[in-house]
């Protein structure tokens, strides 16, 4: 695309550049709302700006004179989510600039498809300013309108702007008789609609009013979007619609949500062990069939006084135990205990991790074989990690033959605001670090953090399980990709689950089975009595 006109406004003094209306169509989304069966009929007057407390700044798209009212439009419907639900996103201009000029290839404008692709990723830096599927509207069906402005919290609209319209002021009415110019493509965020039926449209750094005639005669079209950003924690919307409701709308309207994984239970078992909390519950392949057993590190309160495993296989659906033993550890939670595959028999041992009180003032690393039924260490050193709180510890397969290497996931007071990831490779001993990243995944979140292998690539991905006070009400896996060093998702989605933590969250790898189950070991609270594992496959 270029920027095919500029011109001033004379009402505004406002230097603005327009697109060539026909090519801001390309890559429009190809599914439509139309509305079906029994759907919320809003109550007018619809009003997402708050009584016009909320800003919607140039952005650009004026005195500074850049094409970027789609991107400007963009940012508008964020700041009318996040205004509605919490504090309003402030972006900075330099950098939503910079990165629509990056997507746009220049001051060249964008068109449809390129706006969501960005909206997708998130905005201006934001992360969290993202969608997660848009879908057409009919902008002529003032039904389908209100309804996707009062439910979805706003609509994207485009438009070649007559003329007669450019003499905007604040309050102004864009009303037909009109005639559009196709080289004054345009693009706003609608977010109200008035007790008459009139859309209140945000730009320039003003709101005016169109009117449904008026749309008619402005060669237009629209979309709407489906955000996370439009729900506060818990999964509740503005208009009082559940995450949940508005999804089933959105299907219901014939639209889509990128939500293919992890949507339905396979397994709940009640397993051969009590309710118990005196130590660490795992998953892992002890038996070497490709089913993960349950795995419970017992780390206090013992018989022998020796930290104990023990394991009910994943082939008898966790009845049977496979085995019990004390182990060569003394009673210690000074640390995180984990089973991976160090000496490389495909066996997982047991891994220490001891972050406090250590002889060598660093975070020690500390192995019992599983070949010696965990009786033998065969490695114990310090690491080049300093005691760090604030973050989980885990261990990455490397491949056979190769100690894993240990990762530390930092997830409170970061520089950046997101999860961190530090990894020393095990072929130097824990002792030389091969990665120091931020993701983009933001601190904060209460829930489990775990590395997988969800997208088939390498190193493998890093899966943070969103337990409590999410935007669907619901747990939500968020995965960014490992090849992307982390910067990149691989899946958001909410799962199966209501939120839960009477238990352990984790994702493991499962024979027959393409990507890693999710899996909930409930510990407590359990009708049996008994501890219970329940999974959601991909």
């Amino acid at each position: 695309m270029t920027i095919s006109k500029k011109t001033v406004l004379p009402q505004l003094s406002v230097s603005v550049a327009f697109l060539d209306r026909e090519a801001m169509r390309i890559g429009h989304p190809e599914m439509k709302l139309k509305l079906s069966g029994e759907y919320p009929k809003p109550a007018l007057p619809i009003d997402w700006t708050k009584n016009d407390t909320l800003q919607f700044p140039l952005f650009g798209n004026g005195r500074e004179e850049f094409g970027d009212c789609m991107y400007a439009a963009a940012c508008h419907g964020d700041q009318t989510f996040t205004g509605n639900t919490g504090a309003e996103q402030q972006f900075d201009l330099a950098t939503l600039l910079k990165d629509y000029t990056l997507a746009s290839g220049g001051d060249n404008g964008l068109n449809a498809g390129q706006i969501i692709s960005c909206w997708n990723k998130g905005l201006a830096g934001v992360h969290d300013a993202n969608i997660l599927a848009a879908s057409d509207v009919d902008p002529t069906d003032a039904a389908a309108m209100q309804a996707a402005i009062y439910l979805f919290g706003g609509v994207f609209f485009m438009l070649a702007v007559p003329d007669t319209w450019l003499n905007l002021t604040v309050d102004g009415l864009w009303d037909a008789p009109a005639t559009p110019d196709s080289k004054n493509g345009h693009g706003v965020w609608i977010n109200g609609v008035d007790v008459n039926g009139n859309y209140k449209v945000q730009t320039w750094g003003i709101h005016g009013w169109m009117t449904p005639a008026g749309v008619k005669d402005c060669n237009p079209s629209a979309f709407a979007v489906f955000s996370n950003r439009w729900f506060e924690p818990g999964g509740l919307a503005p208009n009082g619609h559940t995450f949940n409701e508005l999804a089933a709308l959105w299907r219901q309207f014939g639209a889509k949500l990128p939500y293919p994984d992890y949507q339905t239970p396979n397994l709940q078992l009640a397993t051969t062990f009590t309710n118990e909390l005196d130590g660490v519950w795992l998953m892992a392949d002890y038996d070497r069939d490709g089913i993960p057993d349950l795995v419970f590190v017992k780390t206090s309160n013992t018989p022998s006084g020796k930290v104990e495993v023990h394991i009910a296989s994943g082939a008898s659906n966790f009845q049977s135990r496979i085995l019990e033993t004390p182990t060569t550890f003394d009673c210690e939670q000074d640390g995180a205990w984990l089973m991976a595959d160090y000496d490389g028999d495909g066996r997982p041992d047991l891994i220490f991790v001891k972050t406090a009180n250590t002889p060598s003032g660093r975070v020690e690393v500390h192995v019992a074989s599983a070949a010696s039924g965990y009786q033998k260490r065969v490695f114990e050193a310090p690491t080049t990690f300093a005691a760090a709180p604030g973050g989980v510890w885990a261990m990455i397969a490397n491949g056979h033959g190769v100690p894993p290497d240990l990762a530390f996931i930092r997830t409170d007071n970061t520089p950046s605001g997101c999860a961190e990831v530090h990894i020393a490779s095990g072929k130097s001993g824990y002792l030389t670090r091969t990665l120091e990243t931020a993701t983009l995944i933001p601190n904060g979140g209460a829930g489990s953090w775990v590395f997988c292998d969800y997208d088939g690539s390498s190193p493998p991905d890093l899966c943070f399980i969103e337990t409590a006070a999410t935007g669907t009400g619901d747990v939500e896996l968020h995965i960014a990709k490992g090849s992307s060093k982390y910067v990149e998702w691989a899946l958001q989605t909410p799962t199966a689950y209501a939120l839960e933590s009477d238990g352990t969250w984790t994702m493991t790898p499962w024979k027959g089975v393409d990507k890693p189950v999710l899996v909930f070991i409930k510990t407590a609270n359990t009708p049996s009595g008994k501890v219970e594992v329940h999974t959601a496959h991909a």
